[in-house]
Order: C-alpha cells, then structure tokens, then sequence
C-alpha cells in the first residue's frame, strides 16, 4: 500500500473539524504536517493531535518532508495564494471551499495545471454525504421525472461564524452566505444535475440587523463587511429554476437548512431524504435510507484512493460551475 505524508495548510475550525481527523483515520496516511502563520492554531492542534508537527514557515514544511498532499485550509482570500505553491511542487491537492474568489483566478489555475499531472480537488463535501448519493441516483433514473424547481433554504437567527476573525472581512472571506453557503449548495444542484449551463440569474444581498453601530455591538465581530442575508434565483438552459434564501441573521423562531427538488413526477428533501411519489394524482410518502458515516472521511477516502490507481485529470469545469455563478450573482446584485 502507498503510504502518503500530508501538508496541511491553515489549521483553524475547518481543518481542526474535518481536514486533520480525516487524514488521521485514513490508513495510507504515513504522517501529517500543519502550517500556520499564527501559533496559538499550532499549538492548540499540536495539543489535540499531540503526533503532528508544527511549522510556521511553508517552503521549510514541504521541503523537508516529503510531502505528497496539501490540504488548504486558510479564508478563501489565500487559497489561490497556496494552490499556486502546491502546483510549484507538483503536489496532489485538496482545497476547502470556496475553491477561489474569482473566474480570474481559476482561469489561471486551469492553464498552470495543463502540462501537470497533479490531483487537484474542492473540498465539495456535501456530494460526499450518503444521502446526496442516494438522492443523484435518484434523480438520474427519472424516478421522480424531470427537475423543474429547486428550493434552497438555508436560515439562522445569529450564525454569523465566529471561529475566525476573517468571517467578517470581505477582502479575505470573499463575502458573507452566498458565498460561504450557496458554494457548498450550488455545488450539490449543479453535481445532481450534471452541470448544465446558466441561462440567468438575479442576486439580492440584504444588511438589516447588524447595520447601526447599536447592534453591531451584539455581533461577534466589530465590524461586518459581508451581506447577512442573500436570496434571488438563476435559470438553467434546461428550463430548471432554481430559489435561494441563505442567511446569517435574520429574526427566525426556526433555524432551518434543507433543499426542496421539485420533479414532474415528485419530490426530494434534502438531507432528510423525504420523498414523495405521485401515482394516479395520489401522493405516496418515502423514506430513503442511507448510512451515516461522515461525508468528510468519504471525501478524504475517495481521493486518496484516486492518488493510488490511475491518475485522473482534476474536473475544474465542475468547479467553474460554482465560482463562475457566484461570482455573476454578486455582480447582478440589488
């Protein structure tokens, strides 16, 4: 079995969740190494995962360590930054979303990686979950006719993210919830409908709650830059339209995060794995069935294996899909 030392690269909420205790449990995993430019992250993975060595200089941790994988895990504002380094050492990588912040940067991605043999893959772990496997079938065997609607629901009362500084900051999260929630979204429509084309697209970006310098003083942060709340729709070429509502704050009595699909023929709730069947202009009720292990370490799972067969050439037009739409939708912003 070929065995793998892993580099990771910022080591805050998301790595510390996900990322590290992925590749921990992953047995073709030989070692892990973490970077950060700030040591209290260090020291508190270091004291949680007690065999994982520390560095605060990038170049030093690859160089020294024959590293084959490099999970990216700083604010968005950084992942071009890194992705750019890992191309430099030819390394296999993994990147949390958002995968960039612009087209502009992808683009220049794509064209670095032409002559590369190098695994490279967004951390899209909502596909990973069993219950989005379950429903793509699903909806590739016409079981609940052809999509036509899409509802996207994604509501909290005060979510703003607190575990880092860099939530609140525009120039280094890239925005607020269209961004931070609607990748992970647009990315699971977009996967269980093959990635068809925009046809068109209207975003609205709402700051209600935290806008006085009277409330500001109940958020987590002293100043918030990003939009609390985004709704607005886009169309794709084959007639679906799809809604969405992503907040961070707004006055609701329930927090709820779930997707509607709406067919001819039926409909799916997502991750709940509702179902409803017509028959003779009768509704039957379903229950999909799914097992519960963790869509991270599917994620981490699956492209390890990949590394170890055949190389495949990273998919970025999937990618493109999500950076490519958010990106319109904060530009037709009212």
């Amino acid at each position: 079995m070929k065995k793998f030392n892993v580099g990771v690269v910022g080591v805050g909420h998301i790595a510390n969740a996900f990322h590290i205790p992925s590749f921990i449990k992953n047995k073709s995993v030989k070692k892990i190494y973490i970077f950060d430019v700030e040591k209290e992250n260090l020291k508190k993975n270091s004291k949680k995962f007690k065999f994982l060595k520390t560095f605060t200089n990038f170049k030093k941790m690859i160089l020294e360590n024959n590293i084959n994988i490099l999970s990216i895990c700083t604010p968005p504002a950084f992942h071009f930054k890194y992705i750019l380094e890992g191309i430099k050492y030819n390394l296999n990588m993994i990147v949390e979303k958002p995968f960039v912040t612009s087209s502009k940067q992808l683009n220049y991605i794509r064209k670095k990686l032409r002559t590369k043999k190098i695994n490279c893959y967004c951390a899209y772990h909502q596909r990973y979950r069993p219950i989005s496997a379950k429903i793509k079938k699903i909806i590739q065997n016409k079981k609940i006719g052809k999509i036509y609607y899409v509802n996207i629901i994604y509501r909290r009362f005060r979510g703003i993210p607190k575990h880092s500084k860099f939530f609140s900051l525009k120039k280094y999260s890239g925005g607020g919830p269209l961004i931070d929630i609607g990748t992970h979204y647009f990315d699971l429509i977009g996967w269980f409908l093959n990635f068809p084309k925009i046809k068109n697209y209207q975003n609205y970006s709402l700051k209600k709650i935290f806008s006085s310098k009277k409330k500001i003083q109940t958020s987590p942060f002293k100043k918030f830059e990003n939009e609390e709340m985004a709704t607005g729709h886009f169309e794709l070429n084959n007639g679906c339209v799809i809604k969405y509502e992503l907040s961070y704050a707004l006055n609701v009595k329930d927090e709820i995060s779930n997707i509607e699909i709406f067919g001819t023929e039926g409909m799916i709730k997502w991750p709940e794995g509702k179902m409803v069947l017509i028959k003779n202009n009768k509704r039957l009720n379903k229950k999909i069935r799914f097992s519960r292990k963790k869509a991270s370490q599917i994620q981490t799972d699956n492209f390890i294996k990949s590394l170890s067969g055949k190389f495949q050439k990273s998919d970025l037009n999937e990618i493109n899909f999500t950076v490519s739409l958010i990106e319109k939708l904060y530009k037709s912003t009212r």
